[in-house]
């Protein structure tokens, strides 16, 4: 983390915080209808970044600071960088707006009861293939998405 940046991305990320609850109704402030829940999202993942974008020393730290693989007691850094920085600027580009694009379709409800349904599937498929052992992995797990499953099917219905 760059600390000169840490305090606007802390702001950015406050601010959003309090225009994405003034948008759901919890709390109240003076906000356009345009705006809605999309610009607050954008706000705090730009402050997002800033707080976790890497500068010059990243490179001893791999990205985020946390990407080492251990292998034969040396740390080593796996890195890749592509030759030609249009592909990688081409590649950046469309990762993130297929990634903004399934968000803001989950968002607004039209792909969350179709992902829920493929990973209902999928969870069915894998304890036919692997058995009940994998139950000790699958229910933690399930505990722990279900927050994130009741605020996504919350979200959709605020629209």
């Amino acid at each position: 983390m760059n600390k000169q940046n840490a305090p606007i991305a802390i702001f950015l990320i406050v601010i959003g915080v309090i225009f994405l609850l003034a948008n759901s109704n919890l709390i109240s402030i003076s906000v356009s209808e345009y705006w809605n829940i999309i610009w607050p999202t954008l706000i705090i993942l730009v402050g997002v970044y800033c707080l976790f974008a890497f500068r010059g020393e990243a490179a001893k730290f791999g990205r985020w600071g946390s990407f080492k693989v251990y292998s034969e007691g040396d740390q080593k850094i796996v890195h890749w960088e592509p030759k030609n920085p249009v592909i990688k600027n081409v590649v950046g580009f469309v990762a993130f707006i297929f990634a903004m694009g399934v968000a803001i379709l989950v968002l607004l409800g039209i792909v969350g009861p179709i992902l829920l349904a493929v990973f209902g599937v999928v969870i069915i498929v894998v304890l036919i293939a692997i058995g009940a052992p994998l139950l000790g992995v699958l229910i933690p797990a399930a505990i722990l998405a279900a927050p994130i499953a009741l605020i996504v099917w919350l979200i959709g219905l605020l629209f």
